[in-house]
């Protein structure tokens, strides 16, 4: 999917059929006339493909990720990558003192 930003056979053609029935009107909106099944499921796709975002969260301390990234080249070729280092317990504690200091407490023996 990062390759080529498709799903192979994710789509019976019934169910592109009523894609292409959905997007006439930005279809024909973006200059086509001619309403062509293949270049209609082309528009599509094409718009899928510049709009889909995927977030693969994953550890870049494990050896699987160094693995995963020979082995599937598309994740080095086609993503951007955002490293975050862990953060010091002081800076836990007081972000989440921030977002609980409005929350009330359970009443007592109340169930979770």
């Amino acid at each position: 999917m990062l390759s080529s930003g498709l799903v192979p056979n994710l789509y019976t053609q019934e169910d592109l059929g009523r894609v292409r029935d959905e997007m006439k009107s930005a279809y024909k909106l973006a200059g086509n006339t001619e309403e062509i099944p293949d270049l209609m499921n082309k528009f599509f796709y094409d718009r899928v493909i510049n709009n889909v975002h995927l977030a693969y969260i994953v550890s870049s301390d494990l050896k699987i990720f160094s693995d995963q990234c020979r082995s599937f080249p598309a994740l080095i070729n086609n993503a951007s990558f955002i490293f975050y280092f862990a953060w010091p317990a002081e800076g836990l504690y007081e972000v989440s003192k921030v977002f609980m200091k409005n929350i009330e407490p359970l009443a007592e023996g109340m169930d979770v």
